[in-house]
């Protein structure tokens, strides 16, 4: 049944409002945390491209039937689904490579209840497809797997502080890297080109401003993509961005167009210059979650297992960042900002299919 339809989608977050970091497998404060695929509220990141063929059979509804799609990949690990209370209906899902076409093995079936998919591996990422046969589903989550720490919890080992910088960083007793002052920046050893990364942290201020900087230009100072760290939004969407569109076969830019945003100054979650977080997911003096998934031109990521952002960077390659689309290996950063800086940073986690 599924073999003959087209499957490519990965996993994204969707919500629209404040939820708490969820714990891995383990409730551990090292193990990965969980990302919502879905949850009930809205569908922002998937598409129904087989109603173009008919056949959905006019299903449009997640988690009501019909086959979905998405354009995020992701490694090891498993799903968790939650169905509406007696519920008895399967959900499928199967592997799809990139070039669209779907293999025949599935990940795993999961029928009725609250339940635990099989752990899946293989060799880097692939995109999932997915098939809800009519089940109603109330949730569906990820939990990845096999992650990488790039603390080693006792000091800054593998990593680098840019010199002839003002930040200070420090590892505490605690178990956290702390930055105060700035502007400065530090570095990972290790490189990394396609990669799901997570890494918890805490502002010890309001609307402190930092940032993770990755496939950044090793030795050079803030030079790479920054997935930004601003937990400042409006009530109202007053503030204006512009976008640029570029073609995904030419790579030209096409045009620019405003969006309007909650978000000050592009907010948590945001890859910034690039396209604002389009919701809060994080609070000040709380410690929150931050995803990132880079997977050749398409970035994206999630805030306390909410998704905030889904881009693709069409620009044409440029080994800067800030020029255009940077598909080589490069180093994690970690930003000191300006002398208001304090901010801490725990559990830096990789999951990586790269160098």
């Amino acid at each position: 049944m599924a073999k003959k339809i087209l499957f490519v989608f990965g996993f994204l977050l969707l919500a629209s409002g404040l939820v708490k970091p969820i714990a891995g497998d383990d409730g551990n404060a090292d193990s990965a945390r969980a990302i919502v695929l879905w949850d009930g509220k809205d569908t922002f990141g998937w598409s129904l491209p087989a109603l173009k063929s008919g056949n959905n059979s006019g299903q449009t509804l997640f988690g009501r039937g019909g086959v979905w799609e998405h354009g995020t990949k992701f490694g090891p690990g498993k799903i968790r689904v939650f169905f509406e209370e007696g519920e008895k209906a399967a959900l499928h899902f199967y592997r799809s490579s990139d070039d669209g076409k779907v293999k025949s093995d599935a990940i795993c079936e999961v029928v009725g209840g609250s339940q635990w998919s099989n752990e899946w591996e293989g060799e880097g990422v692939f995109r999932l497809g997915f098939e809800s046969a009519g089940a109603k589903v109330k949730s569906v989550e990820y939990h990845p797997s096999q992650m990488k720490p790039l603390f080693n919890g006792k000091d800054l080992s593998g990593w680098k502080v840019f010199p002839g910088k003002k930040s200070d960083y420090k590892w505490q007793s605690e178990g956290w890297l702390s930055v105060k002052n700035g502007p400065g920046d530090i570095h990972s050893e290790q490189t990394f080109d396609n990669f799901l990364a997570q890494v918890e942290v805490r502002t010890n201020g309001k609307h402190l401003n930092s940032g993770i900087f990755f496939r950044g230009i090793p030795g050079q100072y803030w030079m790479g993509y920054e997935a930004q760290v601003r937990n400042q939004f409006n009530d109202k969407p007053d503030q204006k961005y512009s976008i640029e569109i570029y073609d995904p076969k030419s790579n030209k830019l096409e045009s620019k167009k405003d969006v309007f945003a909650n978000a000050v100054d592009y907010g948590t979650g945001a890859i910034y210059r690039r396209v604002p977080a389009r919701i809060q997911a994080s609070k000040d003096n709380e410690w929150f979650t931050m995803t990132i998934s880079a997977q050749n031109r398409h970035i994206s990521t999630w805030v306390n297992g909410i998704q905030v952002t889904d881009w693709t960077d069409n620009r044409p390659a440029n080994d800067n960042p800030r020029q255009g689309f940077r598909s080589a290996p490069g180093v994690f950063s970690i930003q000191g900002h300006d002398p208001t800086t304090d901010i801490d940073f725990r559990n830096f986690r990789v999951q990586s299919n790269g160098k």
